[in-house]
C-alpha cells in the first residue's frame, strides 16, 4: 500500500510538471489567450496520480521523465 502511495505521489509530480511544461509550450508556441495552464495541468496530474496508483511503475516511470 505504501509503494503504491508513493507511486501515486511521483505520478502527481511527473504528470504535472510535464504537462505544465507542454502546456506552456503549446500557448506560447501557437499564441493562444490563455492566463494560465495550471488548471489543465493540475488534471492531468490528478490524472496521473491515479494511474500511479493503480500502476506503481507508471507513477515513477513518469516522474524520471522529469528527474
Amino acid at each position: 500500500m505504501v509503494k503504491r502511495l508513493i507511486a501515486a505521489a511521483l505520478g502527481f509530480i511527473g504528470g504535472g510538471m510535464v504537462s505544465m511544461i507542454l502546456f506552456a509550450f503549446l500557448v506560447s508556441v501557437f499564441d493562444l489567450g490563455y492566463q494560465s495552464v495550471m488548471p489543465g495541468a493540475l488534471t492531468v496530474a490528478a490524472i496521473c496520480a491515479i494511474v500511479g496508483f493503480c500502476f506503481p511503475g507508471l507513477g515513477a516511470g513518469l516522474f524520471a521523465l522529469i528527474w
